[in-house]
């Protein structure tokens, strides 16, 4: 006989979908079950629109314009190493949107300050090595 497994679920107060207790942060406050009201995909979609003012709708067309891949290395949000959504890039200086970009891709050029020559000279780094590291 095959045993049942109960999975504790619960309704997004936004999408009002019935998703498991995981898909949902766990909360800071005394909620009466200890987690969030919302599921993390809105609560992701309700952080963008307050920081970058794209609604869910905005998000998604941007994904599907990309091929729903990052728009650096190309890989898609489900191949990137937290199988997390991909990040909204933006100038720091203007704050205009970019596009999207995985967790590696957005982190590097952030390290690298948006500086394009700084970035060029990373490239050449890599390249005048190359050779080199093939050979160890």
């Amino acid at each position: 006989m095959k045993e049942t497994v109960w999975t504790e679920v619960r309704e997004c107060r936004r999408c009002l979908s019935h998703k498991p207790l995981s898909e949902f942060y766990i909360s800071n406050s005394k909620h009466s079950d200890g987690y969030r009201s919302e599921c993390k995909e809105c609560s992701s979609h309700s952080w963008r629109k307050q920081t970058y003012g794209i609604s869910k709708p905005d998000y998604i067309t941007m994904l599907k314009m990309q091929g729903g891949v990052c728009a650096i290395c190309g890989k898609g949000q489900r191949n990137t190493t937290k199988k997390k959504a991909l990040s909204v890039d933006h100038c720091h200086a203007s704050g205009k949107i970019r596009g999207l970009l995985c967790s590696a891709c957005n982190s590097a050029i952030g390290h690298l300050e948006d500086d394009i020559p700084r970035m060029s000279s990373a490239i050449d780094y890599l390249k005048k090595h190359l050779s080199k590291t093939k050979e160890l």
